[in-house]
């Protein structure tokens, strides 16, 4: 099983679990508490009720807030980089489109020289240039829902750790940035179909 394949395995798991137990507590009193995929698929709507569109902007607030959290604690030595910040939002997108059939949000992803990026974010923080944005607004992660934020955690566990140049490598090898002519938009259903093909069961 693909790397990827098993976080999004484990976004499922754990969106449905936290829904479940808020919702449906007498579901484990009948069934394993490893939730299957039939069931997602069957109750995904109800379950995902609250994912609603963002702008692009929001989510990278809630990134970079999350990364200053992590700064500020000790537990990581590096502020997220713009070009960093591109390649998040890039694979949150993909992560939420495989598990939703919805986009995150509904900002254009423009196949860049360095990889997939948001323009609209990108100019909003271009005066970091290639340092670390110091995020110093009072951004309420909350305010996205918990499921979404389920999604969100483990998408910046697993990428949040790699450097800004692994991500950007790693993007330039996946089908919607090889597919996507320089400096064009990258289909958002280019990368669904990339994700579910490849990610998802």
């Amino acid at each position: 099983m693909h790397k990827l394949h098993k976080i999004i395995v484990k976004i499922k798991r754990k969106i449905v679990q936290s829904i479940v137990n808020r919702n449906f507590p007498c579901y484990y009193k009948h069934k394993e508490k490893d939730m299957n995929v039939a069931f997602w698929e069957d109750n995904k709507m109800e379950l995902l009720k609250d994912n609603n569109t963002h702008s692009a902007s929001e989510i990278a607030k809630w990134f970079l807030s999350r990364n200053n959290e992590d700064y500020k604690l000790g537990n990581t030595d590096e502020l997220i980089s713009n070009l960093k910040l591109q390649k998040l939002l890039y694979y949150a997108q993909g992560c939420v489109l495989a598990i939703t059939d919805k986009p995150l949000f509904n900002d254009n992803i423009v196949a860049w020289e360095h990889g997939p990026v948001v323009p609209s974010v990108y100019h909003e923080y271009k005066n970091n240039g290639k340092s670390g944005i110091e995020f110093n607004e009072n951004y309420d992660r909350s305010s996205i829902g918990q499921q979404l934020n389920d999604i969100l955690e483990s998408v910046y566990a697993e990428f949040g750790q790699y450097s800004a140049w692994k991500l950007r490598n790693m993007t330039h090898e996946e089908t919607p940035y090889i597919k996507t002519c320089k400096n064009d938009v990258i289909d958002n259903n280019l990368i669904k179909s990339y994700f579910k093909e490849n990610y998802v069961e």
